[in-house]
């Protein structure tokens, strides 16, 4: 919490004693206000200081009570681990990685190296990064895992560093299975496109922009994929 600033510290005071589901709330909303608004300043504020809350609590806190006893590994291929517990951290892997969204944990595992989607570039973390507190946009999440790299389509949010752990808030997210065929995803790429070129009011042009960064966001994911098999 010591990240935030001005009324970001009262806010995560806050935001430390709501339940999991009602923070993600505020996040959500926030993250409405920026998208249909176009402005940072609110939503930084909330988002900034739910993350610093988060950050601070310990995961039993956070995903155990929403998500009581064991998250399997679904055919959507998000892992899973007991709630409450925290992955033990081999030599070689040296972050601990959790991706969050409203609907609940997408994916919390080990890695050597994460490649964050930011607003002005992409922000490599490798273990000892110092802390921060900043703001991803709509693109594509690289992690290290073994050896490989391994993608997660984000679809904005916020990402907290910190103790050699990282930990994000989107307002959505995709992995695994959930992600699309490169066929697929040049299919969707292509209805984005035509559908920008056919918008017609500046909130209709505002979510075909962003679809169509979900969806190029998508074929490189697939792309990556792709070259696995």
């Amino acid at each position: 919490a010591q990240a935030v600033f001005g009324p970001g510290v009262f806010l995560s005071t806050i935001l430390r004693s709501l339940p999991f589901a009602a923070a993600l709330t505020v996040m959500r909303t926030a993250a409405m206000r920026q998208a249909t608004l176009g402005s940072m300043i609110g939503a930084t504020t909330v988002l900034g200081a739910l993350v610093a809350a988060l950050a601070s609590c310990g995961v039993s806190t956070f995903v155990g009570g929403l998500l009581p006893g064991l998250w399997r590994h679904s055919s959507h291929g998000r892992t899973s681990l007991a709630a409450g517990a925290e992955p033990a951290v081999p030599a070689r892997a040296s972050l601990v990685l959790k991706v969050l969204t409203p609907e609940g944990p997408v994916l919390r595992t080990v890695v050597e190296q994460v490649s964050l989607p930011g607003l002005e570039g992409r922000l490599d973390i490798l273990k000892g990064h110092a802390p921060l507190i900043a703001p991803i946009g709509i693109g594509v999440l690289r992690y290290k895992k073994d050896g490989e790299w391994m993608p997660c389509c984000i679809f904005g949010g916020y990402a907290s560093v910190g103790d050699n752990a990282i930990t994000v808030l989107a307002g959505d997210a995709a992995i695994g299975d959930e992600i699309p065929s490169i066929y697929n995803a040049t299919k969707q790429l292509d209805a984005a496109t035509h559908a920008l070129a056919n918008a017609g009011t500046k909130f209709e042009k505002l979510q075909a922009k962003d679809e169509l960064k979900k969806s190029s966001a998508r074929l490189q994911a697939a792309t990556l994929l792709a070259g696995k098999k």
